[in-house]
């Protein structure tokens, strides 16, 4: 099986098109996840109430995106096979209900500041998933941010602890 190539074309030409507002929004949604992250390190949340909490965010948030997605992609046609399904439960209980849950029993039982910083190896695992399962080229480039990413990790760990 060849590698596939990086379609990074199409991708920069999608980047051309933000608007300041769009940065905003990468700006305001770290702020949005550290907030949440305090609020529920300080109120000592029973877990049943965080799990509960958690799923209505989750189905609020899907709510407010739908009308949205059908705006911009079309009335959405449901798939026959099972790859799409499967896909779309791993997305649903490994990546948002098993990620949350992991993220919430970590934070009862370490530092939150600590802890954020693991945050940065999520292009790390993209990187490293779609070499695995996609056969995608990992550059020398992708390879320095993922060491740079582990020197910060590092010296965060060492300071906080």
């Amino acid at each position: 099986m060849q590698p596939r190539q990086p379609q990074g074309g199409a991708q920069l030409e999608r980047l051309r098109l933000l608007t300041a507002r769009d940065v905003d929004r990468v700006v305001e949604a770290p702020l949005g996840l550290v907030a949440s992250t305090v609020v529920y390190k300080r109120a000592a949340y029973p877990s049943r109430m965080v799990m509960a909490a958690t799923g209505v965010q989750l189905l609020v948030g899907s709510a407010l995106l739908l009308p949205a997605a059908m705006i911009v992609n079309g009335v959405p046609t449901l798939p026959h096979d099972a790859a799409p399904w499967l896909s779309f439960a791993y997305l649903t209980l490994v990546m948002s209900v098993g990620a949350s849950l992991l993220w919430f029993w970590l934070l009862a039982h370490g530092d939150a500041t600590r802890l954020s910083a693991f945050y940065f190896l999520v292009p790390v695992f993209g990187l490293v998933i779609g070499h695995l399962l996609l056969g995608e080229v990992v550059t020398a480039r992708d390879a320095l941010g993922a060491i740079v990413i582990a020197v910060g990790i590092s010296l965060a760990q060492r300071a906080g602890g």
